[in-house]
């Protein structure tokens, strides 16, 4: 799996969930959670892109851990 949308209905994402992804690239979250959980996307080292909703207000320990050059918006 290299790009994932993740759709309206989904109400709750879960700690780790897709932490040491190593070929996940791309992220489109769709459905308006608040808070991404801890760990949600550490260790994905290609993610590229991360798209999340403006319902967030709150980002876990470690949620997105990216390279510095890569972007999350």
């Amino acid at each position: 799996m290299t790009n994932i949308t993740i759709p309206n209905s989904v109400i709750n994402l879960g700690t780790s969930v897709f932490e040491d992804c190593d070929y996940l690239e791309s992220v489109q979250i769709l459905c308006n959670i608040e808070t991404l959980p801890n760990n949600i996307f550490n260790k994905c080292y290609a993610l590229d892109y991360v798209s999340l909703p403006s319902s967030i207000k709150n980002i876990g320990n470690f949620g997105i851990s990216m390279p510095s050059q890569k972007q999350a918006l």
